[in-house]
């Protein structure tokens, strides 16, 4: 067995002893009664918001935040709350803002169920300043042609899926969940995940496109950037279908390359162990960088 397997085994072993640990402290805790382990019991709460604001911002633990359009020109938020897991929703200079406030003791994290949690926010207008969306382990899912000069988003433990936007800037962060994103125009992205995947679809971006991942795939289809297309993952493939930029900068480690770019390349292709094919054509404005070292790189330009 390899000295790395090891290592992550024995993490994983001293984890979940330290999970049964926790799990049987609680226990006691709650007198062995396991009712006491039961999801909390919940409500939801509507607020309906009318100041006028151009910006939101959340700071959550562990909900799912969705946001829609609104169907009756009203705006409107539904929390699920618990007991000691509240939230509160105001607006102050111009920007809704969204804070749960968790007065649990350490035992009552504890739970044999888990119920999954929700903000969903729904709004009248379709333009804004700002989103700066941040929750710990939850979700993150935003559709429906909104136009948004910054957006920020930021999870832990969860997943991102943004979709019909325009933006001026993005920026997604994510370490344990997969991040994806379609149909959107921006002047610049930026998207980063530690253990999980990127998927990106129908993007186009007047400036730089920056994808990392540590330890998951990229896929991209239909994106172009005008800058500088920049994909980097450790261990993970990245496959790019009908995509471009004006240069292009492709590496993985122990993963293979594929792509089909819709414009020729001056192309600088290298793979320690394994097979390169690109095009013949070495022609065009830009150049692609394209590196692995246990992984074969493909790389055709469409005609």
């Amino acid at each position: 067995m390899k000295k790395g397997t090891k290592v992550w085994l024995i993490i994983a072993g001293i984890a979940f002893a330290l999970g049964i640990i926790l799990m049987v402290c609680g226990v006691a805790v709650s007198g062995f009664d396991f009712r006491n382990l039961r999801a909390p019991e919940t409500e939801l709460t509507e607020y309906v918001i009318a100041e006028s604001f151009d910006s939101i911002k959340t700071d959550i633990l562990d909900c799912d935040i969705l946001i829609y359009p609104s169907v009756d020109d009203q705006c409107t938020v539904k929390c699920v709350d618990s007991k000691n897991m509240e939230h509160s929703v105001f607006v102050s200079d111009g920007k809704l803002i969204i804070e749960q406030h968790d007065t649990r003791r350490w035992y009552e994290h504890i739970s044999l169920f888990i119920e999954k949690k929700y903000i969903r926010i729904d709004l009248p207008k379709t333009q804004f300043e700002e989103f700066y969306l941040k929750t710990v382990s939850g979700d993150i899912y935003i559709s429906d042609e909104f136009i948004i000069k910054g957006l920020s988003l930021n999870t832990t433990s969860g997943d991102l899926k943004v979709g019909n936007i325009s933006a001026d800037s993005i920026q997604c962060t994510t370490t344990s969940g997969d991040l994806k994103i379609g149909n959107i125009s921006a002047d610049s992205i930026q998207c980063t995940t530690t253990s999980g995947d990127i998927e990106a679809k129908d993007i186009s971006c007047i400036g730089d496109i920056t994808l990392k991942v540590t330890s998951g795939d990229i896929d991209l289809s239909n994106t172009v950037a005008k800058g500088k297309l920049q994909i980097k993952t450790v261990s993970g493939d990245i496959e790019l279908d009908r995509c471009d930029g004006a240069e292009l900068s492709l590496k993985t480690t122990s993963g293979d390359i594929e792509a089909t770019l819709l414009s020729g390349k001056v192309f600088d292709a290298d793979a320690t162990t394994g097979d390169v094919r690109v095009s013949s054509s070495q022609s065009g404005a830009g150049k692609c960088v394209a590196r692995t070292t246990s992984g074969d790189i493909e790389i055709r330009v469409l005609d």
